[in-house]
């Protein structure tokens, strides 16, 4: 591929001999619709240096790229010094700004021959010179070939007419600049004496001048040109002038000067961005690192009708998934194939604040990428200008709600948000930048981080989106693994031109005859092969459909070593780089004869050159049958064998093992003598470079391991018995490395604890403890922890975890305040976690900032906390209170925490049983003496096993109207039986969850509006549905839930008409017999088609 090349506008200095002198511009090389190049063909990557004078301080040349090369030993690419003295006569060093780039050395600091050094990708390396005889000369040794930069330089030339003047070519491209900004100065002379003509024109090339610097700050280089040619025109009518007057000269030529520099900026900011955008593309992933989409834009969005009343101050904005083709998803010869967005509406990103944070440089970058456009490893992205960002996804166009040209003015705000955020995390204060525009702040929360993010990083991204399409793949990609091995995700039409559809047809099918399942979005196949016959037809469909990249098989009869043996040679004729295999049988009598080399075949698959993710299961007696050809597995990153390691013959397989796989990643092994395996790893001293996890399995527990170069950083363990059959387990637990602790019982005794303490004692980077089934010894957990810490012990602790039912029944967190959390859910009244509770709220009820009481909360309960907080102050921030078991007492008791609660946020009361007629007189005075005290602070309302018949009174008389729960945002009414309602009930309810009035003069009259509403066991007339539908508030309503109705299809058309085009609710519909599936269907499918962005579910 030719080297493609930047041209700018050629620009004219006036020298006080009325000649023009030349700027530098880059000679065009390329079609005017060729983006800026980032990388040749072979996908190496360059670096970018600049010639300085000795004094570090000036630059005396352009950037100039030279070739890296890849160093095979260190695997890293380098640049040889003779490459650089052959650029650059007279070099004396290479400087990262002001520090100095060692040459490489080995282990022993011996400099490598020849010399090299690093390469360092999205930074522009000085190059200081040896004295200034060789400043006018830096360049005279710049390469000449097609890689390189091609320059030309135009003659001086008379100024004269326009006729005269020594044009542009016209293949100039976009150098867009918005990260600069110039200081315009204009023309200030006095036109006195001057001919109406020369008057006019200085006049307008005063206005030229300001648009032509936003014409290239905006990247709209014909319209720059345009306005170019205007200015060249008036130069000409103020010939005359300037040959009479020195100060008109003299402000021309500082206009020009000027326009010099902001040029010569443009170009290092380009420069700079380049080099960061290429360090992203040519980055290859593999599968196990690469679970989803790696490429994608955000845009802002229009705020929705409900986040113009919740968060009527918050920006708000959508991530949009790139199709990855290029090179290899063209065919021999065809048409280049440019990046797009996938076809899909988007997802909406939570919490942009955080987001952003995580991910900010990525996304700026990947927004700078589509502004300026790319190519690089084998893909092309084209500059804004010509991007078709949306033409041809009318689901994209339809969301995002704006025309073709607007997409530049989207791209820009979000460049533009991200940097105003970086800006706040400086304290408000604004980036210093250097004369190039680069940031030379440090430290700025995440904004100085590589661009390029790990698989990790990935992994949470889905965590920061608002999915509605859950179990499909984000973007509506398809996986393909490239014939380098490498995975990329590509859209549905670029998936079908790589692979066949009748192949991929006949896989689903063999796939599905052996019940088996064929994804083909992400190309995984789980299957069991039953019998030699079943597994041939397997092999010869995945063969041939070449889509397979996952294969997670069951070898479900006596394998034998020939029956591998064939496997091995299908998986190597195939795409798959991840590998699962289970086994089924018993040995068989081949054994006998094969000296124990059944599993050979397995572990020759790790070399094949393109499996990098290999995981055995239940392969009896696998380290003893594996013989003794083990070749070199460069490409394995990931090893999971679900056998046991032995002592003896198991070890010394495992030490081949790791020696053959120098990429290894992440390792996972079973075995009893952990602390063995253990030492095994850390001692190989052919251990991996790149191994970052290590899992240990065995009866006793699990440990997760995790490694930062070489050493151990993290160690989570995860223990079943506290009673260790043997000392492996105990030994590796007090080595000082433990960061979590999980436990799925707490100590059952004395001795138990005793064990937990001298752990604790040994750990100080423990940060988390999580343990199960702990409601009678919660306490004691606690003070155990409490009084560690008071020792000095523990120093990095953050959270402690108590479980209790299934589920976190106390949190405690470590932080600058001390907190605790509680879920209070018990099903019996006095249980044996009774009185451990009542201790809880009595020692600890002051620090308790989250009380969930759940269905039972009993007056001991409340009387502790009472006490405590009395003697202690409350720092209670969210209450749900559950009063049905509460007496007059309690409830006074609570009553008194809550007047002390200042920081308290959350209100919610949950009524249950209400139905319960010895129970519901005394109910209905709680409900009416809580809801009388606490209304303006309510934000939750749960009417449980509700009789409407009883109960409407009180209702009607404690809530007239919806002005007197202003604070509501949650609503749960469920009646006692699936029954009719009466009107006056009906309208109750509907005023309950009505939208709060559109304009009112009194701020008394508003409301907020619910996020959430669930009604059960309604059964309504069609117009009493229609009052009620007609009465939701949407503007923030988050979920509607309709539980045991008799919602039916007539209901559905009212919620279609209703509910906004923008809204993004979530609505549960019931099963109901008298919406037939495919009418269900087709309501949807209308519902959606009005709303996309509203789910339904039944």
């Amino acid at each position: 591929m030719t080297k493609q090349t930047i041209a700018l506008p050629l620009l004219f200095l006036l020298s006080p001999t009325h000649t023009t002198i030349p700027i530098l511009a880059r000679a065009p090389t390329h079609k005017p619709s060729s983006p800026v190049t980032m990388a040749s063909a072979s996908e190496i990557p360059r670096q970018a240096f600049r010639a300085y004078s000795p004094s570090n301080r000036t630059p005396v040349s352009e950037i100039i790229n030279v070739d890296t090369r890849f160093d095979s030993k260190t695997k890293r690419y380098i640049i040889l010094w003779k490459d650089i003295e052959r650029v650059f006569k007279g070099v004396q060093y290479v400087a990262n700004e002001s520090n100095a780039v060692s040459f490489m050395t080995d282990d022993d600091f011996k400099e490598l021959s020849p010399s090299r050094i690093c390469y360092h990708p999205g930074i522009v390396l000085r190059i200081i010179l040896e004295n200034s005889d060789h400043e006018s000369s830096a360049l005279a040794s710049a390469p000449t070939s097609a890689e390189a930069d091609t320059w030309a330089s135009y003659p001086t030339t008379t100024f004269g007419g326009l006729g005269d003047v020594q044009a542009t070519p016209s293949q100039t491209y976009s150098l867009s600049v918005a990260e600069i900004e110039p200081t315009v100065r204009t023309i200030v002379v006095s036109s006195n004496g001057m001919n109406p003509k020369a008057r006019i024109s200085l006049h307008a090339c005063n206005e030229l001048y300001g648009s032509y610097f936003q014409a290239v700050m905006a990247g709209q280089i014909q319209q720059a040109d345009i306005i170019k040619d205007n200015m060249n025109k008036h130069f000409g009518d103020l010939k005359v002038e300037m040959d009479r007057n020195k100060v008109l000269q003299e402000q021309i030529l500082g206009m020009q000067e000027k326009m010099q520099t902001m040029q010569q900026e443009a170009l290092d900011r380009l420069a700079l961005i380049q080099s960061r955008v290429q360090a992203i593309v040519i980055q290859t992933y593999e599968l196990h690192e690469y679970p989803i989409p790696r490429l994608f834009i955000v845009l802002p969005k229009a705020l929705r009708n409900r986040d113009r009343v919740s968060k009527p101050f918050s920006n708000q904005f959508r991530l949009f998934f790139l199709c990855e083709c290029g090179n290899h998803t063209t065919s021999g010869g065809g048409e280049q194939h440019e990046i797009h967005l996938a076809k899909h509406e988007g997802y909406d990103v939570d919490k942009p604040n955080d987001f952003f944070k995580k991910y900010g440089p990525y996304v700026l970058t990947m927004m700078q990428m589509i502004k300026y456009g790319i190519i690089a490893a084998g893909m092309i992205v084209p500059p804004l200008a010509h991007f078709k960002l949306v033409k041809g996804i009318d689901t994209i166009q339809k969301n995002l709600k704006l025309a073709e040209h607007d997409i530049v003015k989207l791209v820009d705000e979000t460049i533009d948000y991200i940097k105003d955020q970086k800006s706040s995390a400086n304290g408000g204060i604004d980036v210093v930048e250097d004369q190039m525009g680069l940031d030379k702040l440090e430290g700025q929360a995440g904004f100085d981080k590589l661009e390029v993010i790990e698989g990790a990083d990935f992994r949470q991204l889905q965590s920061y989106l608002t999915i509605q399409d859950k179990g499909r793949v984000l973007g509506n990609l398809y996986r393909i693994v490239t014939s380098e091995g490498h995975v990329k995700w590509v859209c549905m039409d670029h998936y079908r031109e790589n692979y066949r559809e009748s192949a991929n047809k006949a896989l689903k099918e063999t796939i599905e005859a052996n019940r088996g399942k064929f994804d083909e979005f992400s190309g995984v196949v789980v299957v069991t092969a039953a019998s030699r016959t079943a597994a041939k037809q397997i092999y010869e469909a995945i063969i041939k459909a070449r889509g397979v990249q996952q294969l997670e098989i069951t070898v479900n009869w006596d394998a034998t070593l020939d029956d591998f043996r064939v496997l091995n040679t299908a998986i190597t004729k195939t795409n798959i780089v991840s590998l699962t295999i289970q086994g089924g049988g018993t040995s068989p009598a081949s054994d006998l004869f094969n000296r124990a080399r059944r599993y050979e075949p397995l572990v020759q698959l790790m070399s094949n050159g393109r499996i990098q993710s290999l995981s055995l299961f239940a392969l009896e007696d696998f380290f003893n049958r594996l013989g003794t050809n083990f070749a070199l597995a460069s490409k394995l990153k990931v090893l999971k064998i679900d056998a046991e390691v032995s002592p003896q013959r198991g070890r010394s397989a495992l030490q081949r093992i790791i020696d053959k796989c120098p990429s290894l990643v992440d390792l996972d092994l079973r075995s009893q003598f952990v602390n063995q395996t253990f030492e095994e790893v850390m001692s190989n001293a052919n251990r991996p470079r790149n191994l970052k996890s290590l899992k240990l399995r065995s009866t006793e527990g699990d440990m997760d391991i995790e490694f930062h170069q070489g050493d151990v950083q993290a160690m989570e363990a995860d223990i079943s018995f506290w009673h260790f059959s043997n000392d492996e387990y105990w030994v590796l637990l007090k080595k000082g490395y433990l960061t979590r602790l999980k436990a799925t019982t707490a100590p059952p005794s004395e001795s138990s604890l005793g064990r937990l303490d001298e752990i604790l004692r040994l750990s100080p980077k423990l940060a988390e403890i999580e343990m199960m089934n702990t409601d009678a010894s919660a306490l004691a957990i606690i003070y155990e922890v409490d009084s560690l810490r008071d020792e000095g012990f523990l120093p990095g602790m953050r959270k402690l975890r108590l479980h209790g039912g299934g589920s976190d029944r106390v949190v405690v967190k470590y932080s600058d305040s001390y907190t605790i959390s509680i879920n209070g859910e018990m099903e019996e009244t006095y249980n044996s976690s009774y009185e451990a509770f009542v201790d809880l709220y009595r020692e600890h009820g002051w620090c308790i900032d989250i009380l969930d009481t759940k269905l039972v909360f009993l007056d001991g309960f409340a009387e502790s906390l009472d006490e405590s907080t009395t003697k202690s102050g409350s720092k209670l921030k969210s209450l749900t209170l559950c009063p049905n078991s509460l007496s007059s007492t309690g409830l006074e008791c609570v009553d008194r925490v809550i007047e002390r609660s200042w920081m308290l946020e959350s209100l919610r009361l949950c009524f249950f049983n209400m139905s319960h007629k010895k129970e519901q007189e005394g109910l209905q005075a709680k409900f009416e003496s809580l809801l009388g005290r606490y209304n303006p602070l309510l934000q939750g309302l749960t009417l449980s096993d509700c009789s409407m018949d009883a109960w409407f009174p009180r209702l009607a008389r404690c809530c007239s109207s919806r002005r007197v729960l202003q604070a509501l945002r949650t609503f749960s009414l469920s009646l006692n039986e699936k029954s009719e309602v009466e009107d006056d009930c009906l309208h109750w309810i509907a005023g309950v969850v009505s939208a709060p009035p559109s304009t009112t003069s009194n701020s008394s009259d508003e409301w907020m509006p619910l996020k959430s509403i669930h009604l059960k066991n309604l059964s309504l007339r069609e117009d009493q549905w229609e009052t009620l539908i007609k009465a939701i508030g949407f503007s923030g309503l988050e979920q509607l839930q309709l539980e045991s109705t008799n919602f039916s299809s007539a209901q559905f058309e009212v919620l279609l008409e209703c509910i906004p085009e923008d809204h993004d609710v979530e609505v549960f519909l019931p099963e109901n017999e008298s919406i037939g599936i495919s009418e269900c269907e087709e309501l949807r499918a209308g519902l959606l088609a009005k709303a996309p962005l509203v789910h339904v579910r039944v």
